[in-house]
């Protein structure tokens, strides 16, 4: 079990729960933050936030889609059992490329979770 979580987010994790991918360069709503894949779930918070603003444990999610290279956005969509979702926007704003390879890290790891 891994305690080495960013400082970033002051938020409570589960017993066991081990961190294995962290962006800082993700907004949620129009609001910047940081996003998290750990062994059990994805989540998401707000800068300097004390509790998740996103959490969905991989079981919940029934799949995650990504936005077409062609448009201006990066983003990735999270699509539950449920029929509900959630968009994330990647904003790394060195360059469309370096977010573009962000998300699809992230996308990546993902299928692989899920």
């Amino acid at each position: 079990h891994s305690s080495t979580f960013s400082a970033m987010a002051s938020v409570d994790w589960d017993p066991g729960e081990d961190l294995l991918l962290e962006n800082p360069r993700v907004r949620h709503k129009k609001k910047d933050g940081v996003l998290y894949l750990t062994n059990k779930r994805v989540a998401w918070t707000e800068y300097a936030a004390s509790e998740f603003r996103v959490s969905y444990f991989y079981p919940a999610i029934r799949v995650q889609k990504i936005s077409p290279d062609t448009t201006a956005k990066i983003q990735m969509q999270i699509v539950l059992h449920d029929g509900t979702s959630c968009t994330f926007h990647f904003a790394n704003d060195a360059t469309a490329t370096a977010a573009r390879s962000e998300r699809d890290g992230v996308k990546e790891m993902l299928v692989q979770l899920l």
